[in-house]
Parts: structure tokens; sequence; C-alpha cells
């Protein structure tokens, strides 16, 4: 339960086989709201709550700005 809603933290071995996807429909810019990243943390297994603010704290996260024309 988190925030009165129930979630749960999908296994790593699930996680592993994700893959994500984008669509830009629109450009995707600062004042918009882009996918913001830690860059390299991907390799470092599933995150509790607590460990993934401390590394929000540490490492500085990347925006993901794109123009929906490239695509």
């Amino acid at each position: 339960m988190k925030d009165g809603v129930n979630y749960a933290h999908a296994p790593a071995t699930a996680l592993s086989q994700v893959l994500a996807l984008r669509i830009h429909l629109d450009d995707s810019t600062h004042e918009n709201g882009p996918l913001r990243v830690l860059p390299g943390t991907h390799t470092l297994g599933v995150f509790t709550d607590e460990s993934l603010h401390d590394l929000s704290t540490r490492i500085t996260a990347v925006d993901c700005r794109v123009s929906a024309e490239e695509f």
C-alpha cells in the first residue's frame, strides 16, 4: 500500500525482460514533462523506494527530450 493505493514490485526476472517504447505525438521538452532517467541504474537490479530515492540524490537525472518530427 502506498498513498492509499495497492501496488507491487515486479520480480527482477520479469523486469529484465521488459522493453519500453515511446511514441512522440508532440515534442517532448523541458516545459511539458519529458521522461527523466537516472543513467546506468537499469543494470543495478530492483530498488526499494528508499534506495531509489537515495540514488536520485546521488545521480544526476537526464531529461529525454525529443522532437516529434524525428520519428
